[in-house]
């Protein structure tokens, strides 16, 4: 999850603090891809995570994560799709992909 203050936003502070994320993730041999979530109607968060080289994953997208959708890996508790009220909360998927 990523925020900047109002006053701070649209000066790229979050893109560049996305693509730090990536290059020391990248540093580990252990860390295959990042994987983030937007809600669907932010589309500054999507613009950033499109900037930062993260690409749209469709398949993902609205629902909630299944093991079956996410290629049989461990689901963590909390999948974005939900707030914590257990409310629907709609989410765009992106994915960055990082060398073997």
């Amino acid at each position: 999850s990523y925020w900047i203050a109002p006053a701070a936003r649209g000066r790229g502070a979050a893109t560049a603090a996305l693509r730090l994320l990536v290059d020391w993730a990248g540093d580990s041999p252990y860390v295959r891809e990042l994987v983030l979530w937007t809600h669907e109607e932010n589309a500054a968060s999507q613009a950033v995570a499109e900037r930062a080289g993260f690409r749209r994953m469709p398949e993902r997208d609205g629902g909630r994560r299944t093991p079956e959708r996410d290629g049989g890996r461990r689901m963590p508790e909390r999948d974005g799709s939900r707030d914590a009220g257990g409310r629907h909360w709609p989410a765009i998927w992106y994915v960055y992909p990082l060398s073997p």
